[in-house]
């Protein structure tokens, strides 16, 4: 018997959050953060700021344009970092993998597009210690722990959770440059659309969309081993 078009999985759409759209996602992070006190609080021009460097990505819904999912991807002030943050999902929509698809193409993105190994950057998250709920998107997305963080009193935001010294304590992880190769296979050979239950997630990233991705992970993966074979004939000569 065929399943009724009732019961067919919801499509979503990920997509780079536009200038024009920037009010839409500040109500959809204010709202969600502001019952959270895991996530970093964002002001509305920090929002604007993101949607107007490219550096804010989000998922809706292909049905009712719902906005269910956001994070961003922004080089720190002495712009040796790239940080994914602001990851969330609505509640309506979590445990279908929708974290991971913003996670790993918010990364794909910076590599494609900023090639921070280039310029001497890294790829970082930040998590909170008693944060559990991203843990594993980050770790299956080849993240890695570097270490824990403490945030000076006079940069913690009020509205977030203290241990039990007081402390806002972060964790930290790491996307190391070796892992391009697993998030390009990835992309390459078992990304299809098709998420958990038959879930289907249209990407869009103008202008090179997906083939543009795939080939700029590739590029990389040709630059490690390039910069690896001259750092052997660099050894062998000395």
């Amino acid at each position: 018997m065929m399943a009724s078009m009732d019961s067919a999985p919801i499509s979503f759409v990920f997509f780079q959050v536009p200038s024009t759209s920037a009010d839409w996602a500040f109500s959809f992070f204010k709202t969600v953060q502001s019952t959270d006190a895991y996530i970093w609080p964002r002001t509305e021009k920090d929002i604007e700021r993101f949607a107007a460097d490219g550096a804010l990505f989000g998922i809706r819904r292909l049905d009712t344009g719902e906005l269910v999912g956001l994070c961003y991807a922004v080089l720190n002030e002495e712009e040796t970092e790239f940080e994914i943050g602001g990851l969330i999902v609505a509640s309506t929509a979590q445990n279908l993998g929708l974290g991971t698809i913003l996670t790993r193409f918010a990364v794909a993105h910076v590599i494609a597009n900023e090639r921070p190994w280039h310029y001497k950057r890294e790829i970082i998250s930040h998590i909170h210690e008693s944060n559990d709920a991203p843990r594993n998107v980050f770790a299956t997305s080849w993240f890695t722990f570097v270490g824990k963080e403490i945030v000076p009193e006079e940069h913690a935001p009020a509205s977030m959770k203290r241990n039990a010294d007081g402390k806002l304590v972060g964790d930290k992880f790491l996307f190391p440059r070796s892992a391009v190769p697993a998030l390009s296979k990835w992309l390459d050979e078992e990304f299809d659309g098709t998420l958990r239950n038959g879930t289907v997630i249209v990407i869009e990233l103008p202008p090179a969309g997906l083939d543009g991705l795939r080939g700029a992970l590739r590029e990389e993966i040709q630059d490690m081993a390039a910069a690896e074979e001259t750092q052997s004939h660099r050894a062998h000569i000395r």
